[in-house]
């Protein structure tokens, strides 16, 4: 069975895919659209440069055949106009017209009789007079298109629009004149609009079914109106379109998976701590250390402290697990140090012992950058160096003599350090032989094991004994109840205890100031 979060996904990744086919349906359908529009407007100036073509060659023919001079049909004139014929591209004949006769021509010599003429199609405005598709033109098999103008007539061949006869699949096209009511010539099956439907006619990119494009010529009164049918996605082949929804599917489905596996990291723990520590949002809370001898505050231990964007308490033990294998043990350690001198200034610059302590580890210990972070840090907020105590775990590992030289050199910076943890790593006795510590702390799994007959409980009355041998202060971890405090008491009197019974851990703003501190009843 599919939990929430997978069935959530799955049906992200279903609907995501969904829209991202129908997106590459429309994104399909702008190329498509793109594309037909180009072959279209290709095709329609090509059809447009031949009935241009076709229209400069005429009037350049019949204007040579004015300059000639010659007498209409005579010898000289049906020589010049059979030179003229036989080197015309797109002419099949050249003649002369006499009061709306056609009297002779290149191909047919003279016309006896002359052949009558049936009124023109059309009349341009410079006099020009065209005939569209004349019928029994000399020879009942001949049809013919003709232009006339100043008495010279010029014929169209048949095989100047031939490669536009069957134009290409779906495509048809007309030249026509501007007015639309005069079409010269028309390719496929294509129905001419009205003149006030052809400024309705736009092409946008949904376009679908049948896509149109007109244009004209600065030169001649001839323009084209061009079509392409079937146009548009959804008729294009079904493998064209099953490809593109399937294209379209598979980039939303993995473009959805990488973004929940982006944001399933996001979401992560290492992700979030790391966002944390560069926006400054690790706080420390301060335990308090109290005095046996005095029964007074004399300083405090500072403690990291998250709450993440969802606003949930993370455990130290997580995230600084998580800080150590991620390598940002470091970057964590100078934030709470940061946060630390900055809450505890206050009370550090006060004439009196107040103490702050901050956990290290070993990498702090040993890095020069650290050193010189510290010292920046103090100095800033004005704090002397022997009022931090920096602790160090006996479970750190690290070479003795890199070790041994960091802290010689922290403590003739003036600072104090000291031993937490005692009794629990694997050094024990050669921590102390080989390291000169200002404070031992003894862990608080020996504090718990009072009262107990657990072995710890046993061995707790001799590393008492021990550690008040030492030449350092000793301090007590974990004391929460009243008779391992009256316990610590008798067997230490001199030591400074920590633990739930003398005060939690607070924020800055919950923070007891020393001289309001009253320590909580010992001796029952």
């Amino acid at each position: 069975m599919l939990s929430s979060n997978n069935a959530g996904l799955w049906f992200r990744l279903l609907i995501f895919m969904l829209l991202s086919a129908l997106l590459a349906l429309f994104i399909g359908q702008t190329f498509i659209a793109q594309s037909e529009q180009k072959r279209l407007e290709s095709y329609a100036h090509d059809v447009l440069a031949q009935g241009v073509a076709v229209a400069q060659e005429s009037r350049d023919t019949v204007q040579r055949i004015l300059l000639l001079g010659n007498i209409p049909c005579s010898d000289a004139d049906l020589r010049e106009l059979r030179l003229l014929s036989f080197y015309a591209l797109n002419l099949r004949d050249v003649g002369r017209i006499q009061n709306d006769r056609l009297i002779c021509s290149a191909g047919w010599g003279r016309l006896n009789p002359p052949i009558a003429l049936l009124p023109p199609d059309l009349t341009t405005s410079t006099g020009t007079q065209l005939w569209t598709a004349m019928e029994r033109l000399v020879d009942p098999r001949i049809t013919a298109d003709i232009a006339s103008s100043g008495g010279v007539a010029t014929i169209t061949a048949s095989a100047a629009f031939r490669r536009y006869s069957q134009p290409p699949q779906g495509y048809s096209a007309t030249l026509i004149n501007k007015n639309l009511d005069h079409p010269y010539q028309t390719f496929g099956s294509l129905t001419l609009p009205h003149k006030e439907d052809l400024s309705r006619l736009k092409n946008g990119w949904l376009t679908l079914g049948t896509r149109h494009f007109f244009t004209c010529s600065n030169s001649f009164d001839i323009c084209v109106l061009a079509q392409f049918e079937d146009a548009g996605v959804i008729y294009r082949p079904w493998y064209v379109i099953a490809g593109i929804i399937l294209m379209g599917a598979a980039l939303g489905g993995s473009f959805t998976l990488c973004y929940s596996l982006y944001r399933e990291k996001r979401r992560s723990l290492p992700c979030q701590l790391e966002r944390a520590l560069k926006n400054d949002q690790l706080r420390a809370h301060y335990q308090p250390l109290v005095s046996l001898a005095t029964r007074s505050l004399i300083g405090v231990e500072a403690l990291a402290r998250w709450r993440n964007g969802a606003g949930e308490e993370i455990s130290p033990e997580v995230f600084v697990r998580i800080a150590e294998e991620n390598g940002m043990i470091d970057e964590l350690t100078r934030a709470i140090t940061r946060c630390a001198i900055r809450d505890m200034r206050p009370y550090l610059t006060q004439p009196s012992s107040f103490t702050l302590s901050i956990n290290l580890a070993v990498s702090d210990i040993i890095s020069p950058d650290y050193h010189r972070f510290l010292q920046r840090e103090c100095e800033r907020n004005g704090v002397m160096r022997e009022r931090v105590i920096l602790e160090l775990t006996e479970r750190s590992t690290a070479s003795p003599q890199v070790l041994e030289i960091a802290l010689q050199s922290l403590q003739q910076q003036g600072h104090k350090i000291a031993l937490d943890d005692f009794g629990t790593g694997y050094s024990n006795l050669d921590y102390l032989s080989r390291f000169s510590f200002n404070l031992v702390k003894i862990d608080k799994i020996f504090v718990g094991a009072i009262g107990t007959d657990s072995v710890n409980a046993a061995f707790t009355d001799v590393l008492f004994s021990l550690v008040q041998k030492l030449d350092a202060s000793i301090v007590v971890e974990g004391v929460e109840t009243q008779e391992q405090a009256a316990y610590v008491a008798q067997h230490c009197p001199n030591a400074i205890v920590q633990g739930w019974y003398f005060g939690r851990p607070a924020s800055i703003d919950q923070f007891v100031e020393p001289e309001r501190y009253r320590c909580p009843p010992i001796e029952s």
